[in-house]
């Protein structure tokens, strides 16, 4: 289990949008596949400011988010 803002500003992850929906869900925010395609920059935003890590959101486009 991951506890939120725990990795760091010095990890970056790099989740498809199934990986990216788990992993907000994870840490609270429930969200799905379908969400997170339907909002990536949106998805990446609130992954990073979860995590404290820089977020790869991988799809059509890729977007990067700190």
């Amino acid at each position: 289990t991951m506890a939120p803002g725990g990795l760091g500003e010095r990890r970056v992850l790099t989740p498809h949008a199934g990986e990216a929906a788990a992993l907000i869900s994870e840490l609270g925010v429930r969200r799905t596949r379908q969400e997170v395609e339907a909002a990536p920059a949106a998805a990446a935003r609130r992954l990073a400011t979860l995590t404290g890590a820089t977020v790869v959101l991988k799809g059509t486009p890729t977007l990067v988010a700190r």
